[in-house]
């Protein structure tokens, strides 16, 4: 299959390469490297992009419905105006993606809720509930009861979880870059593997006794102050805690 002439396979090279308004629907780019490429407004429809590589690409405006982007990296591409509906994300890279109200997500509901981002679930009560995987970047979940929650691999970058209870959450690869914690009680909350706290404010957060932080990398940047704790977090290796509040 060709495409402007670029031959269009699994592992294809397409980086900063301008493929906007191209057809792609149903190509197969697993593996593919499409770094900071122009999509716009490209038809992808049902396209396999598996583990490809599609970070700062442009894909504003582009169909994606029914696209598999399992795996694949689209930390800090434009989504503004993009359609993913009933595309595959697990496990995707959406580290500051830039997207809009136009940008149309898979959605996911739990007891009526919708799951998806920018969501306001602030106060909600989502206690026990099965979030693994969801995308919840830039949602409000001020004050949520979200209590032994499953938010493994969980994309809650940006989000707001001011003064929400995530007691005995699971948090487990889950992206809280930029996120909000402050006030929030993690006690016994597992981030183990890769947690990302990159930027999170944690400032008096309560209850991070028991938390284990094992494993949690890019905790560079996250604000710590005032964040109560004891001999039972377990804090990742090398680093050292912040003092306790007086």
């Amino acid at each position: 299959m060709e495409v402007n002439g670029y031959k269009i396979e699994p592992g294809a090279d397409f980086a900063g390469v301008d493929l906007s308004r191209a057809n792609l629907r149903e190509a197969d780019l697993a593996e593919a490297n499409l770094t900071s490429a122009n999509l716009t407004g490209a038809n992808l429809i049902l396209a396999n992009l598996r583990e490809s590589n599609l970070a700062g690409a442009n894909l504003t405006g582009a169909n994606l419905t029914w696209t598999n982007l399992i795996l694949a990296n689209l930390r800090e591409s434009n989504l503004a105006g993009a359609n993913l509906t009933s595309a595959n994300l697990t496990g995707a890279n959406l580290a500051e993606v830039i997207w809009d109200e136009s940008t149309i997500w898979p959605t996911v509901e739990f007891d009526g809720c919708k799951i998806e981002p920018g969501a306001n679930l602030a106060g909600m009560d989502l206690t026990r509930a099965n979030l693994i995987e969801a995308n919840l970047a830039g949602a409000n979940l001020a004050g949520a009861n979200l209590t032994r929650v499953d938010l493994t691999w969980a994309n809650l970058s940006r989000a707001n979880l001011t003064g929400a209870d995530l007691a005995g959450a699971n948090l487990a690869g889950a992206n809280l870059t930029r996120a909000n914690l402050r006030e929030a009680n993690l006690a016994e909350a597992n981030f183990f593997l890769l947690s990302k706290l990159r930027e999170a404010d944690l400032r008096e957060a309560i209850k991070v006794r028991g938390a284990d932080l094992r494993r949690v990398i890019k905790v560079r940047g996250a604000d710590l102050e005032e964040a109560f704790w004891d001999e039972s977090t377990v804090w990742p290796e090398g680093f050292t805690p912040p003092e306790q509040p007086a």
